[in-house]
Formats: structure tokens, C-alpha cells, sequence
């Protein structure tokens, strides 16, 4: 699970959004003040496209806070190398966001009509660690080098809080969408009910809600027995990280002190989050079999036998283990293989489930929940029960290329 993106290329981009609303900002002073910084200590921050005042649609203050994903560093040594890139310092981050630079990240869940006119935060993630971790002294990697990195991902999250508070006006919104893909993904489900604490005293009113968007993961073994490698990396950061203090209380209550890291993996700590929250995922995620079962095949394509059995009994047991979570969330659960779904067209406009598409799905979920006296409520719960290609009339990509934008997080995370 060690993460090699080590780029060291300004982020540039072919493809823009079109917006020159979108602008960057760098959390200068609380990495000087209270030592928020990434990996290689220079200042975290966040791309940020502001709600057109100008509009008539809506009084409303509405956001969205989307965590940027990315993966965690497995060792020292890897964080050290992930900190000379993009995903460790804001060295190397571009003037603004581009869609086709951040690996399309939600941007489909922004240019949806319902969003267009909410503010949007991009959250950079440089700390590897999902915004979890506390440790106060800079880590030297090794003794051979006096080369020193930083965990201060809880820092991060704080500084990130307390700015768009105090002066992007998040205090007054009406209504919150905490989300993220992939490693942000995790980081929604981490860290959803402290933000929703953080906001609840400056607008007793305001609805928060969370989008997980595929880090719906599962504590299991590679298919040949090994652990799997987000298990030895979550159980080695937890401790490295000093993560204890942002992990789940509740998780971490109902597991033993030597299991408290279980609750950095998504199906233990999803169990325990208070905030309603809606998970979109694939059965056969495209970085999970890679990273969790340790498969290098495409299921339906090229899987031996074996790699493809022990793939449909994880997507078996995803669908066991959302039986657990919280009646109040919903979720958007496909066979078509992918990752990071809110950012990729053809998975968010067309793969459908029931006839229903993911977008609609997370739509009617997310209305519902903000319209809570509408008498039409239904549990939004969608997911194919069928094993390996979609099942009835569902629809997958047909081509792989439809959605080859998943290569570029099948590293990543």
C-alpha cells in the first residue's frame, strides 16, 4: 500500500472547468502558529469555488467539502518519498483546480444542477495519513539521513475548520455536504461527526451530510492468506500516525486496545458514525483487489479461478456487512468495477442499479434527508446482488475504456 507518487511537476492541466470562480488558498498561519503542515512542512490548503451571490435561486448558504484522495504511506521511508510530490506538499499544487489534474475527484458531483451554485471546497490532502495524524516532533526517517517528515494531518483538518469559519463563512450554511473519494473517502467517515460538532454551535440548524465515495472497505485477508495491505499499513500508522485521537470513540470502544486501528478501515468504523451519511462503492473496486486482496486481474476479464472466486466472495461479503450500518444511511452499490465514481461521467450519469442511476440515487437520498417531513421517505438502498457483470437490466461500462479514468487511482487510493 506504499504509495509511489513522487512527481515532482506543478500541477498543470489540458482540461478546465470553465469556472474562474475556483480559487487556492494556503493556511500560511496556522502552519506557523500551530505547526499545520504536510509532509515536508510546508502549509496545507484547499481550492475553493464560491457561490455566485449574484444568483436569485437560493437564499441559502449551501456547501459542499470535498476531501481529496490519494492513499496513505506505509512507512516512513515511503512518506518521506510521497512528501517531495503533490500528495505531500503544496509545493508542488497549481493556481487552481482543474478537473483534469486532480483525477476528476467530484467533479461530476460539482457541475451537478443541484451544486452549481453551492460553495465548493477541494481539500488538499498532503498528510497520508487521512487527516488523522498527531505527533508532534518533526520524524527523522532514518538514521542515515537528517531528511525529517511531519505527521499533522489532525492539525490540517483543524486549520482547515477553523479558516473556512472564520473566513469563508461556513458558520452560517444552511446546509453541508461532508464528502470525499477514497482516502477522502475514509477521512468523511472519520471525521464527519467532529466537523458536525464543530458547526452545530454557530448554526444549531444546519444539515450536515456525508458522501463517502468508495473507501466502503473490508478488514479481510489477501486471496493467498497474507494480510492484506491495508490492513498492515493502517496498523502500522495508527501507532506511527498517533491517530488515537481521531479515530471513532465508539469504535474504538468496542474494540480491544491492540484493535483500536480496525476502526481506520471502513466497514468498523461506518458502523458507528452518527451522521447520516450515503456510500457509493463497487463490489469489485478496482483499488481494493489490488491493494486489500492482493489481485492483479481484471474480474470477468482475465482472473484465474481462484483470484476470481475469492473476488466474488469480498463483493459477497460487502453486501453483508452494509446490512450493519445505520438505517438512516443509503448507498449506491454496483458490480461494475471502478473507484472513485463521483468524478467519472459515464459511472455517475449512467451505471444504473434497479433501473435507477447513481446520480439519482444519491439525489433522491440527499433531498429526502434535507425535505425530512415529505411523507413519500423511502429507504434509498440500491445494490446488485448479483455476482461479477451487472444483473438484469443494470448497466456497467461496456468498455473498459469508458472508464479508464480509474487507472489513475488503482495507485493512488
Amino acid at each position: 500500500l506504499d504509495i509511489d507518487d513522487s512527481d515532482k511537476t506543478p500541477l498543470q492541466a489540458n482540461i478546465t472547468t470553465g469556472d474562474d470562480r475556483w480559487e487556492k488558498v494556503l493556511l500560511t498561519d496556522a502552519a506557523s502558529k500551530n505547526g499545520a503542515v504536510c509532509l515536508d512542512g510546508s502549509p496545507g490548503g484547499y481550492y475553493i469555488r464560491r457561490r455566485n451571490d449574484d444568483r436569485n435561486d437560493s437564499v441559502e448558504n449551501n456547501w459542499i467539502v470535498f476531501h481529496q484522495g490519494g492513499g496513505w504511506c506505509g512507512s516512513n521511508t515511503n512518506c518521506l518519498k510521497r512528501s517531495k510530490g503533490r500528495l505531500g506538499s503544496s509545493n508542488f499544487w497549481g493556481p487552481t483546480y482543474e478537473y483534469g489534474v486532480h483525477g476528476f475527484a467530484g467533479s461530476e458531483l460539482f457541475s451537478t444542477p443541484l451544486f452549481e451554485n453551492y460553495t465548493v471546497v477541494y481539500a488538499m490532502y498532503c498528510d497520508g495519513t487521512s487527516w488523522t495524524s498527531d505527533v508532534d516532533y518533526p520524524v527523522k526517517v532514518s538514521n542515515n539521513t537528517n531528511e525529517t517528515i511531519y505527521f499533522r494531518g489532525r492539525r490540517l483538518l483543524d486549520a482547515l475548520i477553523d479558516n473556512l469559519v472564520s473566513v469563508e463563512g461556513l458558520q452560517n450554511a444552511s446546509k453541508v455536504l461532508y464528502s470525499g473519494c477514497s482516502a477522502g473517502a475514509l477521512t468523511t467517515f472519520l471525521h464527519i461527526d467532529y466537523v458536525a460538532s464543530r458547526l452545530s454551535p454557530f448554526s444549531p440548524t444546519v444539515k450536515i451530510l456525508g458522501l463517502a465515495d468508495a473507501m466502503f472497505s473490508l478488514d479481510r485477508n489477501q486471496f493467498n492468506g497474507a494480510p492484506g495491505g491495508l490492513q498492515k499499513s493502517m496498523k502500522w500508522g495508527y501507532q506511527a500516525w498517533n491517530s488515537s485521537y481521531s479515530v471513532n470513540t465508539g469504535c474504538k470502544k468496542a474494540h480491544s486496545k491492540e484493535d483500536e486501528w480496525k476502526c481506520m478501515i471502513g466497514e468498523h468504523v461506518s458502523i458507528f458514525v452518527k451522521t447520516d451519511l450515503f456510500i457509493i462503492n463497487s463490489k469489485y473496486d478496482t483499488w481494493q483487489r489490488k491493494a486489500i486482496l492482493g489481485a492483479d486481474c481484471d474480474i470477468g476479464i482475465n482472473c484465474p479461478k481462484a483470484q476470481e472466486t475469492f473476488d466474488i466472495l469480498y463483493g459477497q461479503s460487502m453486501v453483508t456487512a452494509l446490512e450493519k450500518i445505520p438505517k438512516e444511511y443509503g448507498y449506491f452499490v454496483s458490480n461494475c468495477p471502478s473507484h472513485c465514481q463521483s468524478g467519472l461521467k459515464f459511472n455517475w450519469n449512467y451505471v444504473t442499479i434497479d433501473n435507477v442511476t447513481m446520480k439519482d440515487a444519491f439525489l433522491m437520498w440527499y433531498k429526502q434527508k434535507n425535505n425530512p417531513s415529505k411523507s413519500d421517505q423511502v429507504h434509498i438502498r440500491l445494490v446488485d446482488t448479483g455476482d461479477v457483470g451487472p444483473s438484469g437490466a443494470n448497466v456497467c461500462p461496456k468498455r473498459r475504456s469508458d472508464f479508464v479514468a480509474d487507472k489513475m487511482f488503482q495507485s493512488i487510493g
